[in-house]
């Protein structure tokens, strides 16, 4: 009679061929799948993301429309005290008026505010950090930094701007059709242009290094 053939796993060291067999079971059938997300709904928080800021600017110009000097003060107060760093030359409140300086004869009041400039460096800094982002990612992490971000460049840019209108103040320019007032239009839309401008790239350099480390 012939021996008996021992059935796989069977033999001196059953636990060797049993233990091979469990893992490549699990190589066809346990294997977890691949955490990947789900791109509809990343298209749909990008969507909320969009529609949310949509309404916070709908906010800010509601607020802004009605706004007086005192209502501003958060940010008509940080402006004076930089703008007067910048020309050398405090600006003192003046109750439901703004910063005036008397001697310059130069009024910060609340169309210096710039809070358009605000909500535009907002919703651009939300939407470079987290649009196409992973549903699941930290949207929500970012709206404290980048409204800080937005905060801190509108006064920078606010002081900036009122800092180059002192001085054509003091030294008018006129050429033409470029008048004084539109000189300060345009030298106002060259600042807030560069200032959205550098802000967007500092954005997109945070965030691809934030990606690349993960």
């Amino acid at each position: 009679m012939s021996p008996a053939v021992p059935a796989p796993g069977a033999g001196s060291e059953p636990g060797r061929v049993g233990l091979a067999e469990v893992a490549r079971a699990g190589q066809g059938r346990g294997q977890m799948p691949d955490a990947r997300p789900d791109p509809r709904l990343a298209r749909l928080a990008d969507g909320a993301t969009l529609a949310g800021l949509l309404g916070f600017v709908y906010a800010v110009k509601r607020f802004y429309a009605g706004a007086g000097a005192d209502d501003l003060g958060w940010i008509l107060g940080p402006t004076a005290v930089l703008a007067g760093g910048l020309v050398g030359a405090p600006f003192a409140r003046e109750p439901a008026y703004g910063f005036v300086n008397v001697d310059l004869r130069f009024a910060i009041v609340p169309a210096c505010a710039g809070l358009n400039f605000l909500a535009i460096a907002f919703c651009a800094l939300v939407s470079v950090l987290t649009l196409g982002a992973p549903a699941r990612g930290r949207r929500l992490a970012w709206l404290v930094p980048a409204a800080a971000a937005a905060y801190g460049a509108t006064v920078a840019a606010n002081a900036v701007r009122i800092a180059l209108a002192v001085a054509l103040h003091r030294h008018p320019l006129e050429a033409g059709w470029l008048t004084a007032a539109r000189l300060h239009r345009l030298e106002g839309v060259v600042v807030y242009v560069a200032a959205l401008l550098v802000l967007c790239e500092l954005a997109r350099r945070s965030r691809r290094r934030l990606e690349d480390g993960r």
